[in-house]
């Protein structure tokens, strides 16, 4: 009789992490260019590195992503022509 294996392989954990890194989120990518000097030193993938920042600095990407996501173009002559 065959023993019975719970859970995943260790293949299918790595396979599900390299998916996961492969689309990061907006936060994700925000914290990749505010702490670049600190994702590139590290050896994981986007994701990886989300799950090693603490509290105040994942706030701080959140905020940025929120900030750009909202941010509206300023009106100047180009964007007049468009939006007659």
């Amino acid at each position: 009789m065959k023993p019975v294996r719970y859970g995943k392989s260790d293949r299918q954990r790595a396979d599900e992490q390299a998916a996961r890194n492969l689309d990061p989120h907006a936060s994700a990518r925000a914290a990749m260019w505010l702490f670049g000097e600190r994702y590139a030193a590290q050896r994981g993938g986007s994701l990886d590195f989300w799950d090693t920042l603490g509290a105040p600095e994942k706030r701080m990407a959140r905020d940025c992503a929120k900030e750009i996501r909202e941010a509206r173009p300023e009106p100047n002559e180009y964007w007049r022509q468009i939006v007659r």
